[in-house]
C-alpha cells in the first residue's frame, strides 16, 4: 500500500515539475522477472525508475539503513533489499533471486555510484552476475534531463527510455575467464545507446 501511494506521489512530482516521458515500455519483459540497468546521476533516479515501471520494483539499499526497526519496515515495504556493499551476503542474493523468480524487476545501477559529470562510469559486474545466475534478461535503460535541482520553475524535458532486453549468458560464454568484463562492457554500450535514443525522442 505504501509503495503504491509513494509511486503516485512520485509520478505527480515528475509530471508537475518536468515534461516527463516514459519510452520503450514495450521492451519490458512480461513473462519473467528482469534487471533494469540505467545510468545513474541523481538520488531521484530510484523513485523515477519506480514511477516509470508498470510493475512493483525492488532495489538494493545499504544494510546500515535497516538497523532501525521502523525504518527497516518502511524500506522493505518500498522494495528495499538490505545489502553489504563491500561483501554481499547470501541472504541478500537469495532475496534478489526470489524477487526475480516471482516476476518482478530488480533495479541495479551498473556504475555502482552516481556520476558527477553525467558521463557513464566504468561498469561493475553486479547486473551481469544476477542476470547470469537467475537466467533473466537485463533491460538497459537511460535517464535524461533530471538535472541537479529538486524543484524547477520552468518545466524541463525528462525522459526514461527502456531498451531491448539482453541475455549476456546467451551472447557470451559464462565459462570464459573474461566473461563478466566483456558482458558488462556490452551492457554499458547498450546503456549509452539508450541515452542517445532518449535524447532523440524526448
Amino acid at each position: 500500500m505504501l509503495y503504491g501511494i509513494l509511486k503516485i506521489i512520485a509520478i505527480l512530482y515528475f509530471k508537475i515539475f518536468y515534461n516527463f516521458k516514459v519510452l520503450g515500455v514495450e521492451h519490458l519483459p512480461k513473462d519473467s522477472g528482469y534487471i533494469v540497468s540505467p545510468n545513474h546521476t541523481h538520488w531521484l533516479d530510484i523513485p523515477l525508475i519506480g514511477a516509470a515501471l508498470p510493475k512493483r520494483m525492488y532495489s538494493f539499499a545499504k544494510k546500515e539503513l535497516f538497523e532501525t526497526k521502523i525504518f527497516a519496515q518502511i524500506l522493505k515495504s518500498l522494495g528495499g533489499i538490505p545489502v553489504n556493499r563491500e561483501k554481499p551476503e547470501l541472504s541478500s542474493i537469495r532475496l534478489s533471486l526470489e524477487v526475480l523468480k516471482k516476476g518482478y524487476p530488480l533495479l541495479l545501477f551498473p556504475e555502482g555510484t552516481r556520476s558527477k559529470t553525467g558521463e557513464l562510469l566504468k561498469g561493475k559486474r553486479g547486473a551481469v552476475y544476477f542476470s547470469t545466475i537467475a537466467k533473466v534478461p537485463i533491460v538497459p535503460a537511460s535517464i535524461v534531463g533530471l538535472g541537479r535541482r529538486f524543484i524547477h520553475v520552468k518545466r524541463t524535458k525528462l525522459a526514461v527510455y527502456f531498451g531491448e532486453p539482453i541475455k549476456p549468458y546467451e551472447i557470451f560464454n559464462p565459462n570464459d575467464e573474461d566473461y563478466y568484463e566483456k558482458a558488462t562492457d556490452y551492457l554499458m554500450e547498450k546503456i549509452q545507446e539508450c541515452i542517445i535514443k532518449a535524447e532523440e525522442l524526448s
